[in-house]
């Protein structure tokens, strides 16, 4: 297994762990920043991404 870190980000003052990943949306590829829990079996998405997939 390949290991990939990621420095945390400060979002309104608080280092938080979120990560860019790449959603296709129709045909094209967008760039969403999404929270990291490491320990949950699912990714949550705000809706008005979900809504546009």
């Amino acid at each position: 297994m390949t290991l990939i870190r990621f420095p945390y980000k400060q979002l309104r003052g608080i280092s938080q762990p979120v990560i860019p990943i790449g959603v296709k949306i129709e045909n094209a590829w967008e760039s969403v920043n999404v929270y990291v829990d490491s320990g949950s079996e699912y990714t949550i998405l705000h809706a008005k991404i979900a809504e546009r997939v």
